[in-house]
């Protein structure tokens, strides 16, 4: 075997132990949070500020894809808004929306939900009030 075909099966042997590595905390991680143990500054540790997630029992069938792949993420922004009772900023918003849902959905995730709390302002579906809260419209 040539050094060269030696050194490229080496970089991938160490790309593919970097991957498993990430994934073995991505999945350690998420146990930690369904065992109410997350690790400091995860999304529903008791520190980072963000509610934890919940499914209520009223949409646990919540299909949030229309034809095409295309997702309702108003809708979606609109579930966790009113998940959270007392309201949430938008970087609650943010942490509470992506631990439910993930962020695989979309190419540029952050964006995309920025866009549709925005949206869903605009629609009057939500409301920020004047503590920077995003609260259900009533």
């Amino acid at each position: 075997m040539s050094s060269r075909k030696l050194a490229s099966l080496e970089a991938d042997l160490a790309a593919e132990q970097a991957l498993q590595e990430h994934l073995t905390q991505a999945i350690q991680a998420i146990q930690a949070m369904t065992r109410n143990d997350a690790p400091e500054g995860l999304p529903g540790s008791p520190s980072d500020g963000s509610p934890p997630p919940s499914t209520p029992d009223t949409d646990t069938d919540f299909d949030f894809r229309l034809e095409g792949g295309r997702v309702r993420s108003v809708d979606m922004v609109r579930l966790v808004v009113e998940e959270s009772g007392s309201g949430l900023t938008r970087e609650q918003l943010h942490r509470a929306f992506f631990a439910r849902w993930g962020e695989q959905t979309w190419i540029n995730p952050r964006n995309a939900l920025t866009t549709a709390i925005g949206r869903a302002v605009e629609r009057g579906i939500i409301r920020e009030g004047k503590d920077g809260k995003l609260r259900r419209t009533k």
